[in-house]
């Protein structure tokens, strides 16, 4: 499912659910889950993701950033982050 990110523009407050794509518009008719005010947010653009396995986002795998690595090493200067 996807998970979408809200932003509250009363107290700028960012949250993100992960929601049916149906149902992307239901947090908008709910009101703000930190100030409690309601009829001000809004989706922020560009910001959906993905959520796999059940919702549970994972850390790349050894392989992966093994790989990274390696990319890392033959390229000197990248800016590649490899995460531990």
């Amino acid at each position: 499912m996807p998970i979408y990110q809200y932003k509250c523009f009363d107290c700028g407050h960012v949250f993100e659910e992960t929601r049916k794509i149906a149902e992307y518009q239901e947090p908008l008719k709910n009101p703000c889950p930190s100030c409690q005010k309601p009829g001000n947010l809004a989706i922020q653009p560009g910001a959906c993701g993905l959520s796999f396995r059940g919702g549970v986002r994972r850390k790349p795998d050894g392989h992966f950033n093994d790989k990274l690595k390696e990319i890392k090493k033959k390229h000197p200067g990248n800016k590649i982050n490899v995460i531990e």
